[in-house]
Formats: structure tokens, sequence, C-alpha cells
């Protein structure tokens, strides 16, 4: 065999940014830059706070350059570091949280066109809003109740009505929770869909293909992800539990077009190091449509008739006319 050959592939882009947080409570943040348009990267490492849990890149200050903001667990507060020309950050401002906060989100929740903040506070219970201020710096948290052990949190417009609303996944009561937006910075009291156990992370997407905006859950205890399809209105269905794999304890899920058909297809990721992709098979199969047992004397059987169906989405079967 001969020598080793280092593979380049050229990026689409003058300037990349990758986030590592620290997963062992180093309270650092690594930011690798790339060099040269290749694979390889420098890294540079910037104080984050204690037990960086969770972070979002996002222009928080106008000015066309990502800035950072990461939840930090165990301190119980976020940091902002504004992003400069060179791929450096300004030194972090601090925000307090509340207990435990373990995921965020960037948007503009009141319409101003300042990026806000969204963050889930696993042991108080609770959101923390921060509204932008355009500048690069946030109003004081609002706090608004949440159910229990919100793990994940994420973003969309799930009603139509122009305003950003929110989703969680709550570990600790194994279901999502919507809160509507009202379009100014506040949420509508939360409605709570089962989803299973251990609902631990959630991606945002159309499953079905009706245009509409349903929620895919990862439940961190049953090896299972739950797929909730939206009705347009800001409600959504009962939950259809799809098996992640065998030996798989589902931690993370995200949705895209894995195999080009224009179908969203469903990636999980393990704690058990399983990465799971799962196909949407959305085309409905039945054959045959009509079983005919022809006549059949009182008290007798007929011999067994068979139909089948495919059915890889969240289509229910009806039957009638037995």
């Amino acid at each position: 065999m001969g020598e080793p050959r280092t593979r380049r592939t050229r990026l689409g882009w003058s300037r990349a940014v990758i986030v590592f947080l620290s997963a062992l409570g180093l309270g650092a943040v690594s930011i690798p830059t790339a060099r040269a348009q290749t694979y390889l990267y420098n890294r540079a490492d910037f104080a984050a706070g204690g037990s960086p849990a969770a972070v979002v890149a996002s222009d928080f200050n106008s000015d066309r350059i990502l800035d950072l903001a990461v939840a930090n667990r165990a301190d119980n507060t976020i940091w902002v570091l504004l992003g400069k020309p060179d791929g450096s950050f300004a030194p972090q401002v601090v925000y307090p949280t509340g207990n435990s906060p373990v995921a965020l989100v960037a948007a503009d929740f009141n319409g101003d066109g300042k990026e806000d903040l969204a963050v889930a506070n696993l042991n108080s219970f609770s959101l923390s809003i921060f509204l932008g201020n355009g500048d690069g710096t946030f109003q004081a948290a609002a706090n608004i109740p949440a159910s229990s052990n919100p793990q994940f949190v994420a973003v969309a417009d799930l009603n139509g009505d122009g305003k950003l609303d929110l989703v969680t996944a709550n570990n600790g009561s194994d279901n999502m929770s919507v809160l509507l937006g009202n379009g100014d910075g506040t949420f509508k009291p939360r409605t709570d869909y089962p989803a299973m156990l251990g609902a631990t992370a959630i991606v945002i997407g159309d499953f079905n293909g009706d245009g509409l905006p349903d929620v895919a859950t990862a439940n961190l205890f049953d090896s299972t992800f739950s797929v909730l399809i939206g009705r347009g209105d800001g409600t959504f269905s009962s939950p259809a539990r799809f098996w992640a794999g065998s030996s798989t304890i589902p931690n993370s899920i995200t949705a895209a077009d894995f195999d080009g058909d224009g179908s969203l297809d469903i990636a999980v990721s393990s704690q058990e190091g399983n990465l799971s992709v799962l196909r949407n098979e959305p085309t409905i199969a039945l054959s045959t449509s009509i079983l005919n047992f022809g006549p059949q004397p009182v008290q007798t059987a007929s011999s067994p008739l068979t139909i089948t169906l495919t059915n890889p989405g969240t289509t229910r079967l009806s039957i009638s006319g037995i």
C-alpha cells in the first residue's frame, strides 16, 4: 500500500465556525476555524461558564457577524459572546436564568427585527425569555412556567399566524408542550401532549407532506421516537410511536431528506453510541381493498383471507361493513 493521502474538501464559504461544548463541565467552548478551505481546523478555546450544556449562533447586534449564546447548567446563566470579524469573540456578558438551563433557541419573538432568546430550565420547570435590544444586549429574563424537566426547546410558527411559537420536550413528565406566541414576546399558557417515556429532544418538520408543521420527539427510555401530526392551528394529533432500534437510548433527533425523495427522514442518536436513520415512506398500499368471503352457512367458518396494509406513515386504517 502507498502512503496515506489527505482528503481535501473545499468549503462553499470563506469562514466556517463549528462549536464544540465541553461535556465534562470544564467551562469552555472550542471554536475551530476553517484553514485553507480544507477540512483542517485551528481550535481556539473561550471560557463559557460552568458546565456549558447548549450553544446557539446568531447575529445579536446586526453587524452581520455571528455571535454565540451559551447555556451554563452549573451556574444557572447564559453567556453571550459577540463575534469579531477575525473569528474571535468579545468578553462574555452574563445573564441569569432559571435553575439548570440545558437548551436554548434564538429567534425574533416580538417582531421587532431583533434576535431574542428562549432558554429551557431543567430543574425549575420554566422557560426564560430574553428580548434582544439589537445591540448585542438583552433585557432581563421573563420566566414562564413549563412542564416537568424541560429538556429541549424548539421554535416555529405552528398555527400560521406569523407569530413564533415554542415547543418543549419534557423529560420528567414524558410529554411535549406547545406555547403559542402572542407576537409581543409573551406566550399563551402551554398545552401538553403525551409523547413517550423520557421525551428528551424535538425536531419540527412536515412529515406527512400536507404543508403543515409536525413534531417528532426522541424518547430516552423506551427506544422510540414519536411523531405528532400538526393540524395547522397549533394543535396536534395523538402521537404515533416508532421503533428507533434495539439497544437504542435516543437522546437527540433531527430531520432531513436523506434519500432525496422529497420526504423528511429522521435520524436519532443514542447514548449507547448508535445512530439510526429512519426513512419516511409515506406511500400507502392496500391489497386487496375489499375482502369477499361469498355465501357462508350459519355457524360455520370460512377459509381465511388476507389483506395487506403497507402504512409506514401515520394514516389510520378504518374498517367498515363487517
